[in-house]
């Protein structure tokens, strides 16, 4: 199971499953200092690169060129999500960026 957050502004952070059947709420218990400062991030639409999108796709590629799209089918999922951004021209900002996205495909409203 994922992590457990609240954004700031309480905006629940969602995931979507691999099938596609709709955002679900992220549950989880303690957050570190690295997710929190992320979190206030995206409570901000604070996206400016950290860790590039485009730097985090091309590690999931190279993670399945490794043990394949099959073995590890939930990365491949990933891989998929973040090339849909990517091919939105979101390449250059940060990871968290994704956030934004999903929300546009039906995730949590803003308030």
């Amino acid at each position: 199971m994922l992590a457990a957050v609240t954004v700031p502004r309480h905006r629940p952070v969602t995931a979507r499953t691999c099938a596609g059947d709709g955002p679900r709420p992220v549950r989880a218990g303690a957050v570190s200092p690295w997710q929190a400062a992320k979190l206030q991030r995206i409570a901000k639409d604070e996206f400016s690169a950290q860790f590039a999108l485009s730097l985090a796709l091309k590690d999931v590629h190279l993670a399945l060129q490794v043990v394949g799209d099959d073995r590890f089918a939930v990365l491949a999922c990933l891989a998929e999500e973040w090339q849909q951004a990517v091919d939105q021209g979101l390449g250059e900002q940060d990871l968290t960026v994704v956030t934004s996205v999903l929300e546009q495909q039906g995730g949590t409203p803003r308030p």
